[in-house]
């Protein structure tokens, strides 16, 4: 059988697991990523150089999504992730940052 050497996750499989590990239990949550723009010259040598733009990846950042906000694909409702976890406990959701 041959190696695997790539494994695809979506959006929504992403925020799942995330939010299975924070032991986050209630609201909406949205995955994002944090960006940095910035522009330069690049080029491989003094001949190749020209103005360009490039991004960086900084981080994922789990969003907690405001009531009434439109339910999109890739929105996780935590009670429901956590199911199991919710039954016979009283809200014990982790302090989140604002």
């Amino acid at each position: 059988m041959a190696e695997t050497k790539q494994i695809n996750f979506d959006l929504h499989e992403v925020a799942t697991a995330l939010i299975r590990k924070e032991g986050i239990r209630e609201g909406r949550w949205m995955l994002g990523l944090e960006f940095t723009f910035g522009a330069g010259n690049l080029g491989a040598g003094p001949i190749d150089t020209k103005p360009g733009a490039f991004v960086q990846i900084n981080k994922l950042v789990l969003t907690r999504q405001d009531e009434g906000a439109p339910d999109l694909p890739f929105i996780v409702d935590a009670s429901k992730v956590n199911q199991d976890q919710n039954v016979g406990k009283t809200s014990t959701a982790k302090k989140l940052s604002a």
